[in-house]
């Protein structure tokens, strides 16, 4: 088991239609995915910056009611927590976001915010790029990276691409300017063209190791289609999706998915570069199973939170036939 994960990045919430009303929902990728890792026994972090309105501190309440340690958070009382509008598409459960960042809270955080003795050898910092959208946050998460590599840390790295967020080619950018620090990658199957710049998934993962010497495995989520990693010696693990028990939204699911992939993985002490190196299929095969199960869960769930614990992901399991261990 890692020491610590330490997720960095945005919290915001989700207005999710209802009728002719919205519901507010906690959210944001990097609070999503540590609050599905902290499921699986991982001790969790957020590194944030909330407001003075009630919005921070319902998602103050929110992070705690998920297990989540938030002596990291820092407070502004001058700043307002960013909200998205979400449009889901009734068919399909596919969401679109529009994000309203005027003020947004976690723009406020800087690189003197960031503490050497927060980040030690065997901890995971999870990292992505939506929050990217000011020099100060920038500089903050390179700090944290550099940290990590200095420390021994291993990095996860989700891009999380949202082209109505930045300006044509700014987020993969920035993508490309942390994808050195990671030790995991995460990437959405409609994601690899824009970073890799192909389209040919098996290239693109070699490329990717080819270019990255920290890398040790690459993570894709492919919807309906399951999940797949990429190993450095060239191997690939997929597993297929789980049909959820009913269709709701897709909100919050990649995250799910990789907060139990990243979760089950620690929780079988997978937590170094050295480690993931020397993994076996079967290994990442279960970790692959509980992401599955995790994305399908939430996918039956208006918004994010909560996120599924490790007996609810089991009874899953049960019902759809699907064997562990």
């Amino acid at each position: 088991m890692a020491c610590s994960l330490l997720a960095f990045g945005e919290v915001l919430e989700d207005y999710v239609p209802v009728g002719d009303g919205y519901l507010k929902l906690a959210g944001g990728a990097p609070l999503n995915m540590a609050a599905e890792a902290v499921k699986f026994g991982l001790p969790t972090k957020m590194i944030t910056e909330l407001g003075g309105d009630q919005a921070s501190q319902r998602l103050l309440k929110a992070m705690k009611d998920e297990g989540l340690d938030t002596s990291l958070v820092s407070l502004d009382k001058d700043l307002v927590l960013c909200h998205t509008a979400v449009t889901v598409n009734p068919s399909t459960g596919e969401r679109e976001f529009r994000f309203y960042k005027d003020k947004a809270s976690f723009l406020g955080l800087c690189e003197d915010d960031i503490k050497d003795e927060w980040v030690n050898k065997g901890d995971v910092v999870h990292i992505g790029t939506v929050c990217l959208l000011g020099e100060g946050i920038i500089k903050a998460q390179l700090k944290l990276v550099s940290l990590a590599q200095k420390k021994g840390a291993m990095v996860t790295f989700d891009p999380n691409l949202r082209p109505s967020l930045f300006k044509p080619g700014e987020q993969e950018r920035l993508a490309k300017v942390f994808l050195p620090y990671a030790n995991v990658l995460k990437l959405g199957r409609d994601e690899i063209e824009p970073i890799v710049g192909s389209d040919d998934e098996k290239k693109a993962a070699s490329y990717l190791f080819a270019t990255h010497p920290a890398l040790a495995l690459v993570l894709v989520t492919d919807g309906g289609k399951g999940l797949r990693a990429y190993l450095r010696n060239g191997e690939c693990v997929a597993v297929g999706s789980v049909k959820p028990l009913k269709m709701v939204d897709t909100v919050g699911c990649g995250d799910a998915s990789f907060g139990a992939f990243i979760g089950s993985l620690s929780q079988r002490g997978f937590n170094t570069l050295d480690e993931l190196e020397e993994i076996s299929e079967k290994e990442i095969h279960m970790s692959l199973v509980y992401a599955a199960l995790a994305g399908s869960f939430v996918c039956g769930q208006k918004g994010a939170l909560p996120m599924p614990t490790v007996p609810e992901l089991d009874s899953l399991a049960k019902i759809r036939g699907i064997k562990l261990g």
